[in-house]
């Protein structure tokens, strides 16, 4: 529980919604603005929610912490994910083809049907159906 505890502080901590608000804030797909958060090294804030994601990404992809109780992420990292393309495009390049890959890694489990049944079989189907949450690990599906 302390792991839960730590992980979810950092979610609501000053540097994570710093991070949170900047990367929204961004439309990465500009020249611009993409040279500008890149150059000459990427953005410390973007730093900080790729890294969060890539530590956690990895306890989970290894089972050392519970899909079910981390069950946010699967819909959190698809969303993120997709808007730091870009970045974690310039940083394989500049670094290492691997960077953030346990943080890939999720968003791909997360576009498996296994992965939201396996959180939603802890609720009562009735439940389930009724908050209309059969589709919801679904939302972000495959990339276009």
């Amino acid at each position: 529980m302390s792991a839960y505890y730590e992980i979810m502080s950092w979610q609501q901590s000053a540097e994570a919604l710093e991070g949170r608000r900047f990367l929204d804030s961004l439309d990465l797909n500009d020249p611009a603005t993409f040279r500008e958060v890149t150059t000459p090294e990427v953005d410390r804030r973007i730093m900080a929610i790729g890294v969060h994601y890539q530590n956690v990404c990895r306890l989970l992809n290894l089972g050392v912490l519970d899909d079910v109780l981390f069950a946010s992420y699967f819909v959190m990292a698809p969303r993120d994910w997709k808007r730091l393309q870009p970045v974690v495009a310039a940083l394989r390049e500049r670094m290492n083809p691997a960077i953030w890959i346990d943080f890939e890694y999720l968003v791909h489990r997360s576009r498996n049907a296994r992965a939201g049944r396996k959180v939603l079989r802890h609720y009562p189907d009735a439940f389930v159906r009724s908050a209309k949450l059969s589709d919801v690990f679904l939302t972000y599906g495959p990339e276009e």
